[in-house]
C-alpha cells in the first residue's frame, strides 16, 4: 500500500452469507436481545460493536448468533432457544492469520479449515493491526462456486481508501 510507510498487516478469513439482510437497526436490536439474554453485560455494547465492524453487520451477527447457541434465521421477535446446540458445529466459521509486523508485502503461509455452507462466501480481509480500531487495507470475495471448484492463484483485493493494486495470492481445496 503506497499510502503508508508501516504496516503490521493480519488476513482474516470468514465464511459469510449474504451481506446486508437487515436495516442496521434490525442488527442493533437482535444482537441486543441475544445479548441482554445471553451476555447482559454485552448488551449496552452493541453500538460500539456494529460502529467498530460497518459493513460487517451481518457477519458480526452471524458470529453471535453462532456462540450463543442463536439460529441465525431466528425471526427476532419469538424467545431465544435455549443457550446450547443439540450437537456442536463442526467448526468455526473464520479464521485469522499471524500478525507480520512492519511490512507492506507480508508473506503468511497459513493453513487454515472452516465450514462453508452452500450459497456461503468466502471472504479474505487484510488489516492492519494498530493500538486502537485495526484498519481495513483490503477485500476479496470468492463465490461458493468458485471455493467449490478449487482455486489457486491471485485475488484482487477492493478498498477505495488506499491506492494501488494489492493482490492476495491464495490455494483454496
Amino acid at each position: 500500500n503506497a499510502d503508508v510507510d508501516r504496516s503490521d498487516p493480519y488476513c482474516l478469513v470468514e465464511a459469510a452469507g449474504p451481506e446486508a439482510q437487515f436495516e442496521l437497526s434490525e442488527y442493533k436490536r437482535r444482537l441486543e436481545t441475544i445479548y441482554q439474554d445471553r451476555d447482559p453485560s454485552k448488551a449496552d455494547k452493541v453500538a460500539k460493536m456494529i460502529e467498530k465492524y460497518p459493513g460487517q453487520e451481518h457477519f458480526l451477527y452471524e458470529t453471535v448468533c453462532w456462540r450463543y447457541a442463536v439460529p441465525p434465521n431466528w425471526d427476532g421477535r419469538s424467545e431465544l432457544p435455549p443457550d446450547r446446540f443439540e450437537e456442536p458445529p463442526a467448526a468455526e466459521n473464520h479464521f485469522r492469520t499471524k500478525t507480520v509486523s512492519n511490512k507492506l508485502n507480508p508473506v503468511w503461509n497459513h493453513t487454515g479449515k472452516l465450514v462453508l455452507l452452500e450459497g456461503e462466501s468466502l471472504v479474505f480481509r487484510i488489516r492492519d493491526q494498530d493500538d486502537g480500531k485495526d484498519e481495513e487495507l483490503g477485500k476479496a470475495v470468492m463465490p461458493y462456486e468458485e471455493v467449490s471448484q478449487g482455486f489457486e492463484g491471485d485475488l484482487k483485493m477492493y478498498d477505495p481508501a488506499h491506492s494501488g493494486n494489492p493482490i492476495l495470492k491464495v490455494k483454496v481445496q
